[in-house]
């Protein structure tokens, strides 16, 4: 159980399998940090949350670099099926903005 859930201990493809633990648990603790939005502060949530896309970049390397499968093409057709528009999507983001907060429209739901 050590070996899947604490970085660098695993001793088959150890970086690969490193990448997509710290990803497992980047991902993990960013959901969760959700529901302490109130408690740690919107300001602060919206800093942490920017860790999002290098985890999800995290969990890509960690897919293509781990398993018997990685370089199946049917592998790498349903990961680019999938990857592609969120990376697209995330690249026109940060090319809008410059990667920064300022001239972004908030938006509340009620």
């Amino acid at each position: 159980m050590v070996d899947v859930t604490v970085p660098f201990v695993f001793s088959y493809k150890t970086l690969p399998t490193s990448i997509g633990i710290v990803a497992g648990w980047g991902l993990i603790f960013l959901g969760l940090s959700y529901y302490l939005r109130a408690r740690i502060g919107q300001n602060r949530w919206k800093s942490i949350h920017r860790f999002t896309a290098l985890m999800w970049v995290f969990g890509l390397i960690h897919a293509f670099t781990e398993g018997t499968d990685s370089g199946q093409l049917w592998f790498i057709a349903l990961i680019g099926l999938t990857a592609a528009p969120a990376a697209v999507l995330l690249v026109i983001r940060y090319a809008a903005t410059g990667g920064s907060t300022r001239g972004r429209v908030a938006v509340t739901v009620r």
